[in-house]
């Protein structure tokens, strides 16, 4: 994949992590946020395509951060990014976007 895809794939995935938890705080008054936790019951199809496409953009996200990191031969990060998975945005948008530099 190209920096610059590699790049705009975890700016997405940041962009719906944010928007679900936007998302999650703005219905934390409804009545079935009352536990705290949305259940698979509790939920419409909407929602349930919304969170899911969050996780999947999230876990491609860590895979593709590791991914660069074993290929640019970063072999700390690559652990790093594999046990704590926020570190994949910090890698991508570090190493990647200063390694390949965009043309204008």
């Amino acid at each position: 994949m190209a920096p610059n895809k590699s790049l705009r794939l975890a700016q997405i995935s940041l962009v719906f992590f944010g928007l679900l938890m936007l998302y999650l705080l703005f219905i934390s008054s409804q009545p079935r946020m009352l536990d705290g936790r949305l259940e698979l019951n509790e939920i419409n199809v909407v929602e349930f395509v919304f969170i899911m496409t969050t996780v999947l953009l999230a876990l491609l996200s860590w895979l593709l951060g590791i991914a660069k990191a074993i290929n640019q031969r970063h072999n700390g990060w690559a652990l790093g990014v594999l046990f704590v998975w926020p570190l994949t945005y910090l890698y991508l948008f570090h190493f990647v976007s200063n390694s390949n530099p965009t043309k204008p």
